[in-house]
């Protein structure tokens, strides 16, 4: 299933899914979430502000959370994270983090810091590494295709 991306605010690669997490079918409905494309993150992420908007914040009340230090162009920057079972739906395409090659989503709640930097959640190379990723800059769009999919489209080895 190709799905297909457009660059947003700053040329910067955003795709539009749906998000489920199946643990919490109950409290937490599926949601539309914009992800950046960030083929430098080691591990795909729900933002804070969408950990709010996607009203998870009480679901993580109890939970052990990781402290981990995330490393990007930016610097450092200290976080805490849970990691959850959740179904992404991109244009068709399904993600199920947590079954298979795909681990559980990174879920990063706002921790209330003065300053603290609004990112968007973001889908990384844990996705990547499965699929075939293709910019079109001049066309203003990219595409994400399954193996199967981009297996005709790549040259063949001679």
């Amino acid at each position: 299933m190709m799905v297909e991306g457009s660059f947003g605010e700053g040329n910067l690669p955003f795709l539009l899914g749906s998000i489920a997490f199946p643990s919490l079918h109950e409290q937490v409905a599926t949601q539309h979430i914009v992800f950046l494309v960030d083929t430098g993150c080691s591990v795909s992420m729900i933002a804070p502000g969408d950990v709010r908007d996607l009203g998870l914040l009480p679901h993580l009340a109890g939970r052990v959370p990781e402290h981990t230090t995330s490393v990007g162009c930016g610097g450092y920057v200290d976080a805490l994270s849970y990691l959850l079972d959740a179904v992404v739906i991109l244009d068709g395409l399904t993600l199920a983090f947590g079954e298979g090659p795909l681990g559980q989503i990174d879920v990063r709640p706002p921790l209330g810091n003065p300053g603290e930097l609004e990112v968007p959640s973001l889908l990384g190379w844990d996705v990547f590494q499965h699929l075939l990723l293709a910019f079109d800059y001049p066309a203003g769009h990219f595409r994400l295709y399954t193996h199967d999919e981009a297996s005709g489209l790549l040259p063949q080895p001679p």
